[in-house]
C-alpha cells in the first residue's frame, strides 16, 4: 500500500515523540502532526485514513473506545512508543490498513511491527484482505470471522474467483454451482441484485461499465431514471457499477457531470478516434454523418471494459445499444472465467 495519498494524523504529546512524529513525516511528508488529545481522536476520525499516536496504549485506548464503529469504517490506528521501538496496530489492522501501516514503519524507521490478528500470526490469507486489496465492497461483514475462522482451521473454502496463497480452495466457475455446494464454507463474488446472502460471505465487485450517450440538455431525472430501470431488468447492483463513460463532446453535459458527481462514479470521455476503433458493433449512422462517430455509448462501455481485463476475466455485454427517450445506454461487465 502507497500511502502518499492518504490522511495521515500524528499525535504526541512528549518532546521526544514530537521529534519522532517530525521523523515520520519526512517519510509521509502530507501528514499532519498534533501535539495535543484533546478533541484529537474525535477530529481524526471522521477525517484521517490513519492515525499514528505516539503514547502509552492505555491512553488511547481509553480516548478511542467511545468512537469505535466498525473495522469497515474505522481509521487504521498504529501505536508507537517515543523511543520508536514498537509499532503496535491496533484496530482495523486489515481493511484499515493499520498492519500494512506497522510494517511499514518497521522497514522505515526500525520500529518493530506488533501485529496480532490470527491469520497474519499464522501466516494465512484474511478474507477481508482479499476484498480490500481487489476493492470490492463486503455486502454482509458479520460473516468474515466465520470465513477467516475456517481458513485458520485448514477447512475447506469454496469460491467463484482465484484465491491464491491458500491451497484448500474449492474453485467453481459457474456461480449456480457454487451456490448449490455443499461445502459449508462459501465466498461468492457477485453484482446480481437478486442474491441475498444467507449462510454465505458476499463480495460486490466493481465490475459494471455502463456507456451513455444523450441529447442536449438531457435532464438528471431522466439519466437517473434510465440507469436505474435498465440495471433493475438486467438484476444488476448499482454499488458495482465501476464508471460510466460517453464521447468527449460531452465534456460539458450537465445531468452527466452531475449524476457522476452525486453517485461518486468515474466520467471517462473517449476520443473520436478511440471510439471508432472499436469493431463488431451496430454502426450508427446519424452518427457517422453528423459527429463522425461509429457510435458512442456501446463503444465507450466496451473501452472503459477492457482496461480492467486481466488473464483470468472475459468481457461479457450486458446490454447492446438501446435508446429510452433522450438516453441511449450500453452495459458491460467483467468477470472471472
Amino acid at each position: 500500500m502507497s500511502f502518499k495519498d492518504k490522511k495521515v494524523f500524528i499525535v504526541a504529546i512528549t518532546k521526544n515523540g514530537i521529534e519522532l512524529a517530525k521523523k515520520i513525516n519526512k517519510i509521509i511528508p502530507q501528514a499532519k502532526i498534533f501535539t495535543s488529545v484533546k478533541n484529537f481522536f474525535e477530529k481524526a476520525f471522521i477525517e484521517a485514513d490513519f492515525i499514528i499516536a505516539i503514547m502509552a496504549t492505555g491512553i488511547v485506548v481509553r480516548k478511542i473506545a467511545p468512537l469505535i464503529e466498525s473495522k469497515l469504517t474505522d481509521p487504521g490506528i498504529v501505536v508507537l512508543d517515543e523511543k520508536g521501538e514498537f509499532a503496535i496496530s491496533l484496530i482495523s489492522g486489515h481493511i484499515g490498513g493499520a498492519n500494512e501501516l506497522a510494517k511499514f514503519l518497521e522497514k522505515k524507521i526500525g520500529a518493530k511491527a506488533i501485529i496480532t490478528t490470527a491469520t497474519d500470526v499464522n501466516k494465512k490469507i484474511s478474507i477481508d484482505l482479499v476484498a480490500k486489496k481487489n476493492n470490492w465492497k463486503i455486502f454482509n461483514p458479520d460473516f468474515i470471522k466465520v470465513i477467516n475462522m475456517a481458513i485458520l482451521n485448514n477447512e475447506k473454502i469454496a469460491t467463484n474467483f482465484p484465491l491464491k496463497n491458500y491451497c484448500n480452495v474449492v474453485y467453481f466457475k459457474r456461480l449456480k454451482n457454487l451456490l448449490k455446494s455443499k461445502v459449508k464454507n462459501k465466498v461468492v463474488l457477485s453484482n446480481i441484485k437478486s442474491i441475498e446472502p444467507k449462510d454465505f460471505l458476499l463480495f460486490l465487485p466493481k465490475n459494471i461499465y455502463i456507456g451513455i450517450g444523450c441529447n442536449r440538455g438531457t435532464s438528471l431525472k431522466e439519466i437517473e431514471d434510465v440507469v436505474f430501470s435498465t440495471l433493475e431488468k438486467l438484476d444488476r447492483r448499482f454499488e458495482c457499477v465501476k464508471n460510466i463513460s460517453t464521447f468527449e463532446l460531452k465534456k460539458d453535459e450537465k445531468a452527466l457531470l452531475d449524476f457522476s458527481e452525486k453517485y461518486n462514479i468515474p466520467l471517462i470521455f473517449y476520443t473520436k478516434e478511440e471510439l471508432n476503433q472499436i469493431k463488431n458493433i451496430k454502426k450508427s449512422k446519424y452518427l457517422i454523418k453528423n459527429l463522425g462517430v461509429i457510435g458512442v455509448c456501446e463503444p465507450a462501455s466496451i473501452l472503459s471494459a477492457k482496461k480492467d481485463l486481466k488473464k483470468c476475466m472475459k468481457m461479457k455485454k450486458l446490454l447492446p445499444k438501446i435508446k429510452t427517450g433522450n438516453v441511449t445506454i450500453s452495459i458491460h461487465e467483467v468477470v472471472y472465467i
